[in-house]
């Protein structure tokens, strides 16, 4: 393994093993594996396509460590933020169930991890295997290179013996001027998305690269008679990319987590910012030479309907064959076509629609409901995405019944002017079935006039009434050590204890007589 540390415009850094792999270790006589992990958190100084820049990193690797997981084990990893802002780490495609609070949005899950403090996310990865990611969800926090790999290996994995080794291709736009420096103008009504510089495979690109300056290139490779499984990850910020790989098919096994049924072979992918394929590649007979891996931006279309392309749109990679004769890489049967095909009429040869679940669990019967969504892009500078002709309206400081009101918060308490309740419609036995949801109808009311009202008109039964000084009072105590390390969750009998000292005793508050924590 070779890491990229301080490359100057001049130097050139050819990487021939895969990103740094870290694997769970034996813990405890269960045969429960952990993976323990200290993740320091700065920028450093780094030119992975040849034009040097400060990047976010992980422990200085570029790129960041690639977690490696058996189902079933469990990840214990410290986070210690050594910025001069705060951040937080998002376990992309994990369901986190019973362990909400470590999916790590900041502001919805978690607090932000303040710039010197630190946190540990520790959680257990059941009934998920595939391939997954993790990032940044603190702004544009994970465009400056905070964000990594994380793959889960299923014992049971129905693949495994058509393959005899795998390899992880993680492809990304990529930007010169930081990321958060952008935010500013992508926020900015009026102006223009800004476009990526260019594209990198496994943090390496080749950008501005001619005979004066020698380029850097990714190797995977492969043995001949051999079948491998690559698993590729669209990591980029804003870009769709189509791979190929010259001359060789690629099998699709597995989609953001999915077994499908290998029943699609296609000659190009195209992937979407978050996307995740596993695809099988055998190697062609009698090769004595190496192959290109190609990754190709799509161009960007404005409001205006205008196309715009990067500066570089084309990341390469080298597959290359292993104990033969290798000659200079030189590719005669270029795939160029394909790609712009792909491109240029939006031909998806992975398409979505015709890929196969290799176990489906889609309910059949009489109670089937079908939800068809439409997503649309209305107005200009920049404009809005709808769902069905709605679009996100970000919350503001009103009531349930849109009604103004006025909230402060002084040494630690609630201050207000008004008579506000805080209504409760879903009992708290239920209340994590959809989380989501729970929170969304739990809303702020100015009289039982309006909670009738709104309960009517949502067809909801009224639940608890609560003055908000009472929930807020409450809250304190139900989340006060929440960032603590020692933190547990409430067990049964101590979470009753709180209720009644609320005077929560409504039979919305009451919980399962189990041994469950809350």
């Amino acid at each position: 393994m070779t890491l990229i540390r301080r490359l100057t415009h001049h130097y050139v850094e050819i990487q021939k093993s895969p990103p740094p792999l870290c694997y769970a270790e034996p813990k405890d006589p269960k045969n429960i594996n952990v993976y323990n992990a200290v993740f320091h958190i700065r920028w450093f100084n780094a030119s992975p396509d040849t034009y040097e820049r400060p990047v976010l990193t992980i422990n200085d690797q570029i790129p960041a460590p690639t977690i490696i997981v058996n189902q079933g084990d469990l990840i214990n990893i410290t986070l210690i933020n050594e910025l001069a802002e705060p951040t937080a780490i998002h376990w992309h495609g994990l369901s986190q169930r019973n362990s909400l609070h470590m999916d790590g949005v900041p502001g919805v899950t978690q607090c932000e991890i303040l710039p010197g403090q630190s946190f540990i996310y520790t959680y257990s990865i059941e009934n998920q295997s595939g391939t997954y990611w993790y990032h940044s969800h603190y702004t544009m926090q994970y465009g400056d290179g905070l964000k990594g790999i994380l793959i889960i290996k299923d014992p049971n994995d129905p693949w495994k013996s058509f393959y005899q080794d795998e390899e992880i291709l993680q492809i990304t736009d990529w930007y010169h001027i930081p990321a958060y420096i952008h935010l500013k103008t992508y926020l900015y009504p009026g102006t223009l998305d800004p476009i990526p510089d260019t594209a990198l495979i496994n943090s390496i690109g080749q950008f501005n690269c001619d005979l004066n300056r020698q380029c850097p290139y990714y190797h995977a490779s492969i043995r001949l008679g051999q079948t491998k499984r690559f698993r590729i990850i669209n990591t980029s910020v804003y870009a769709t990319i189509t791979l190929t790989i010259d001359q060789h098919r690629m099998r699709l096994i597995e989609a953001d987590g999915i077994y499908l049924n290998g029943k699609k072979y296609v000659q190009s992918l195209r992937l979407n910012p978050g996307q995740r394929y596993s695809v099988l590649i055998t190697s062609t007979k009698n090769s004595n030479r190496n192959y290109w891996i190609r990754a190709t931006m799509h161009p960007f279309i404005d409001y205006n309907d205008q196309y715009h392309s990067a500066i570089q749109p084309n990341a390469r990679a080298i597959l290359e064959y292993v104990n033969e004769n290798l000659i200079m890489i030189n590719s005669p049967n270029d795939y160029m076509a394909i790609i712009n095909r792909s491109i240029t009429f939006g031909e998806i040869f992975s398409d979505e629609s015709q890929l196969i679940p290799m176990i489906s669990n889609v309910p059949i019967g009489g109670n089937v409901r079908k939800y068809f969504f439409e997503s649309q892009h209305k107005g200009s500078k920049p404009g809005y995405f709808y769902l069905n002709n709605h679009t996100f309206v970000h919350p503001t400081n009103r009531t349930g019944e849109s009604k103004q009101i006025k909230i402060s918060i002084k040494n630690g308490q609630i201050i207000t002017d008004q008579c506000l309740f805080i209504h409760f419609p879903i009992p708290m036995k239920n209340a994590w079935d959809n989380v989501v949801f729970t929170c969304s109808v739990m809303q702020i009311f100015l009289s039982e006039i309006d909670i009738d009202n709104w309960c009517k008109r949502h067809n909801f039964l009224k639940g608890d009434i609560q003055p908000i000084e009472n929930i807020w009072n409450f809250a304190r105590i139900w989340y006060g050590n929440h960032l603590h390390q020692d933190w547990k969750k409430w067990t049964n009998e101590q979470a009753k204890l709180i209720f009644e000292k609320f005077n929560l005793t409504h039979n919305i508050w009451d919980i399962p007589q189990t041994d469950s924590r809350f």
